[in-house]
């Protein structure tokens, strides 16, 4: 309901400003209200250029070029995929059919992983040097270390004590 009525570009705003709380979006839309009402005779004169370019600097603002690039670099190659796509659809075609296809694109991502058989990998480190000086000097007995890994979508990991 929020972005329907242009709650995202106002809370982007107010965030990018330091607005931490509700306080700053109220200020913002009475501010907002009060120059609607006193100046909207004098916003005619506002050339079209003038008021395009000022959208095209809130949309670069908006856009997190920076976190896009991250995301380009260490997102797993699937969800660069549904990202590139969507972005692409949305240039050419439009936006609505973008959501949708980006949508079923992520449907069946979400599906190829959940089926994904969980696998689990353990080895040990056998020149665990660390080991052999601690059972020398104090006299214990030490193993070495034993990592394990586990790979898949979900784990739950019950741990009874017995």
């Amino acid at each position: 309901m929020s972005a329907l009525f242009g709650g995202i570009p106002a809370t982007a705003a107010n965030v990018k400003n330091g607005g931490r709380t509700p306080i700053a979006g109220i200020v913002h839309v009475l501010t907002l209200f009060l120059i609607l009402l006193f100046l909207m005779p004098y916003a005619s004169l506002i050339p079209m250029s003038c008021l395009a370019s000022i959208l095209i600097i809130a949309a670069y603002n908006m856009s997190g070029w920076r976190t896009f690039i991250y995301m380009l670099r260490k997102a797993p190659k699937s969800d660069i995929a549904v990202l590139l796509t969507t972005l692409f659809l949305t240039v050419f075609f439009d936006l609505v059919v973008a959501i949708e296809f980006g949508m079923i694109l992520a449907a069946f991502l979400f599906l190829k992983r959940m089926s994904d058989v969980a696998t689990v990998h353990q080895w040990v480190d056998k020149n665990d040097l660390e080991n052999e000086e601690f059972s020398e000097r104090y006299g214990f007995k030490t193993c070495p270390k034993t990592y394990c890994c586990l790979r898949g979508i979900r784990f739950f990991i019950l741990w009874r004590y017995k």
